[in-house]
């Protein structure tokens, strides 16, 4: 298995959830078209809320890992 080692470590992506992002908020409209009762749009929200953290979350892991690939692409050109 040959590796393409000219492409920098800090150029990893993780997955495309930008776009996944905000297919949920399509998502998350037609859901509250559908909610009748209180209960229901309580626990839409709580939904929201569950995924915002997980995306908050999701942005913070990926600038570390890419911030941590950059740090380490420039301790390897710095050693060449």
């Amino acid at each position: 298995m040959e590796l393409d080692h000219d492409i920098p470590i800090n150029l990893i992506m993780l997955n495309n959830y930008e776009e996944e992002r905000y297919e949920h908020v399509d998502d998350y409209i037609e859901i509250l078209k559908t909610c009748k009762k209180a209960d229901e749009f309580y626990a839409l929200i709580r939904m929201i809320i569950d995924d915002t953290r997980d995306n908050t979350l999701r942005d913070i892991l990926t600038k570390n890992i890419q911030h941590q690939a950059k740090i380490l692409e420039e301790t390897k050109i710095k050693k060449s």
